[in-house]
């Protein structure tokens, strides 16, 4: 989640966006990887087919090419925030790293004046009439951005749309660890709803954003799919996969604005035989975990535990030191423990770890009264750096929310179906591009 904490309850001007296909013949979209990427989490109070040409890799971060007024511009794909905003073609101050391309409008821009009533959402500047939107990240670092409108769409597209987003200013201090601009990419196209569904741009409830322009300028349902890896990873858009057997569904709580879901418990599932190989339950009951539960998120590498839950989860990890070493873990403080610092480890300790089950309600050919896990083993959530091995497994920092980010998202073929209010999974087997 490439996630903001707005100076005001809303502040931050974009608009939301992703790919996009033929509605009754979907476009695959091939994308592509910018290496591990850690979260700024935003505090919650947030007749034609072929490919469209590609999604970039960056150093941190997947990415999509995205057509914006005279421009075509490569910006992270992040379901996990909801607006639009690229670096504006005059001097974006302090945009570190440097953009790899900067918006260049076309005849339809325009810049939104204060007498536009959504600018009341916003900032007005009085002396120039034009709408400006701050954004204040937890690092202490803040993005102003001039709310535009111009002629948005995906390369391919028969249609564009017109449409209302943030045109990067300035970038201020303390976001060198954590930019707005991932390097390669040039800005950040979020794909999930808007608090309260309005988009802020006007007072209609269910506007949504850029991404739902697109769509309905080209016909297209608000069904978009990612098939995220290392090599080949892509998106669809305008596919229905909802009746398809291979897939499973958790319902969308969308009143946080984001692809919420839930968890009826978290279990690991450690790697010894016999006893000691009963899966335990974190002991945390479902309206606890779901107070408030997990956002899946495409900008966020790993998995961000609620602080209340984290705890509990290293306490169960170390619940397991009597009859297995884990290494990072067993006879470290959670402040020195792997979780926070990186560790050498064989692949052998590695495999000691448990493997973490998440156990969520779900719909399975029709029927709403399942239960589905999704599970990571260590192989899958041990990540290498520079000086060994660190888990993608994240204390939050707060009680806010949970976020589940790429690093789950990498073993499933992955549905955001808008039609139905749901989250689709699937075998990667169903990933093709045909």
């Amino acid at each position: 989640m490439k996630s903001f904490i707005p100076t005001y309850f809303l502040s931050p001007l974009f608009i939301l966006i992703l790919l996009s296909i033929h509605y009754c013949h979907s476009i695959s979209v091939p994308i592509s990887y910018h290496g591990q990427r850690s979260s700024l989490r935003r505090q919650i109070p947030s007749s034609q087919t072929g490919i469209i040409p590609s999604i970039i890799h960056s150093a941190s971060a997947f990415g999509v090419s995205l057509t914006v007024g005279n421009s075509t511009l490569s910006v992270l794909l992040d379901t996990g925030s909801f607006d639009l905003f690229v670096p504006g073609s005059q001097s974006c101050v302090r945009c570190t790293p440097s953009p790899a391309a900067y918006y260049n409008p076309s005849s339809s821009y325009s810049v939104v004046t204060c007498n536009t009533p959504s600018c009341a959402r916003i900032s007005c500047n009085t002396s120039s009439s034009q709408c400006f939107s701050s954004t204040t990240y937890i690092s202490g670092g803040s993005v102003t951005s001039l709310a535009v409108s111009d002629r948005v769409s995906f390369p391919g597209l028969n249609n564009s749309a017109s449409a209302y987003f943030g045109s990067i200013i300035s970038i201020q201090a303390n976001t060198s660890a954590e930019s707005v601009i991932v390097d390669g990419l040039s800005g950040i196209i979020g794909a999930a709803y808007g608090i309260g569904g309005y988009s802020r741009y006007t007072n209609n409830v269910g506007y949504g954003g850029i991404f739902d322009l697109i769509a309905n300028a080209n016909g297209l349902p608000n069904i978009f799919s990612l098939c995220l890896d290392f090599n080949r990873p892509w998106m669809s858009f305008g596919e229905n996969f909802y009746g398809n057997p291979s897939f499973n569904w958790v319902a969308v709580n969308t009143s946080l604005g984001y692809y919420g879901y839930q968890w009826s418990d978290i279990l690991l599932l450690p790697s010894t035989s016999g006893s000691a190989s009963t899966p335990r339950s974190l002991g945390i009951s479902a309206g606890v975990l779901n107070n408030p539960g997990p956002v899946v998120d495409s900008g966020t590498t790993g998995v961000y535990l609620r602080d209340d839950i984290f705890n509990q989860f290293f306490a169960t990890l170390q619940s397991y030191c009597n009859t297995t070493n884990l290494v990072g873990t067993c006879g470290q403080s959670l402040e020195n423990s792997i979780f926070y610092a990186s560790y050498s480890l064989t692949t052998q300790q590695i495999a000691a770890y448990p493997t973490i089950q998440f156990v969520s309600p779900c719909e399975i050919n029709g029927s709403r009264s399942a239960s589905c896990v999704y599970s990571l083993a260590p192989q899958d959530y041990f990540l290498n750096v520079a000086q060994g091995q660190v888990t993608s497994f994240v204390r939050a920092g707060g009680n806010d929310v949970s976020i589940v980010g790429v690093i789950l998202m990498l073993k499933y073929h992955v549905v955001f179906d808008r039609v139905h209010g749901l989250v689709g999974f699937a075998n990667r087997s169903t990933c093709n591009l045909s």
